[in-house]
This record gives structure tokens, C-alpha cells and sequence, in this order.
């Protein structure tokens, strides 16, 4: 039906009293304009509330809000210490978000070994774009190492085999 100022109203009493999921979704209408004007700092500060009780699409998203400076002063470093701590605990996305900081050198140094490490294991965990990014860096390893002779056997011995897909919280979820 997608009444969503029917959905904010609901939610809004759940969030003040630290439901976790309530938080998350409020942030989402926030950031998407769903039922409420978007608001960028209302965004992130509800996704704040939520990544504080541990809610990992939570910590993920404030992370997303200091990395892209939205509704937040930007900070590299913090975003991807936010990473760091959803990867850790086995979020697929954060896992590869914390590889492309490592791989960058966004609020890090530079260290394209951790970031391999990291792409593994978000692609053992399912995640699409990490197994993109592995194929890539198999793709280019192959190349400089034996220009004329890669496979694509040399290609899947060297990625990590796909897992079935797995999804962060995108999308406001509906509550009991």
C-alpha cells in the first residue's frame, strides 16, 4: 500500500525507544524522501541511533553518510572504521566497502593485500560486486604475469567460488 507517513507515524514511537529496526527504516524514509521531505542529517543521525544497538545495515549506512559527506561533514577515516566494525562481524557489503577504503586509501594507507583479503571473504559471503572485483583483479594479474596465456580456468582457480546471494537491508522492512 506503501502509506508511508502512516509507516513514520508507527515507527516514530518505536525509534524513541531505541528499536533498532524502527530506527533503520525512519533513516531510510529520510534518506529516500518516503513519506517525509528527504532530509540527509536526519538520515544519518537516526542511522547513528541504529548502528549504536549494533544493527549492522545501520552501521554499513552511517558509514555511506561519512563517506559521501551526506547530511554529515565527510570522513574517510570513520567511514571506514564503520566498515571495518560490520565487516568484522560478517556483513557481506561492508566487507567489500572495507576492501575498496583498503584499496583506495580512503582514511587508510593504501594496502591492496588487506583489501584482497577482504574482497574474499564479502565474495564467500555472497556478495556480487566482490566477486566482480576479484574477477577484474584475476583478469589483471593474469595478464601482466602471462599476457597470452590466462584461461578461464586460471580465472576461477584464482577467484573465490560464488556463495549463494546474500542482501544487506535496503529496504524498510515490514515489523510484527
Amino acid at each position: 500500500r506503501k502509506d508511508y507517513a502512516t509507516a513514520l507515524a508507527l515507527w516514530l514511537p518505536l525509534a524513541e525507544q531505541q528499536h533498532s529496526l524502527a530506527q533503520y527504516n525512519i533513516a531510510y524514509m529520510y534518506q529516500k524522501g518516503l513519506g517525509t521531505a528527504a532530509n540527509d542529517a536526519a538520515a544519518c543521525t537516526w542511522f547513528s541511533q541504529a548502528a549504536a544497538q549494533n544493527d549492522l545495515a545501520a552501521i554499513v549506512a552511517t558509514g555511506r553518510c561519512y563517506a559521501e559527506g551526506k547530511g554529515v561533514g565527510q570522513d574517510h577515516s570513520l567511514a571506514t572504521a564503520l566498515y571495518l566494525r560490520a565487516a568484522v562481524n560478517g556483513d557481506p557489503a561492508a566487507q567489500y566497502l572495507y576492501a575498496q577504503a583498503q584499496k583506495r586509501g580512503l582514511g587508510v594507507q593504501p594496502n591492496t593485500e588487506l583489501a584482497l583479503q577482504w574482497y574474499k571473504k564479502a565474495a564467500a559471503n555472497g556478495y556480487l560486486p566482490a566477486q566482480q572485483q576479484l574477477h577484474t583483479l584475476a583478469q589483471k594479474s593474469a595478464a601482466v604475469v602471462a599476457p597470452t596465456s590466462i584461461s578461464a580456468k586460471t580465472i576461477a582457480l584464482t577467484a573465490t567460488p560464488a556463495a549463494t546471494p546474500t542482501t544487506t537491508a535496503a529496504e524498510p522492512s515490514a515489523m510484527s
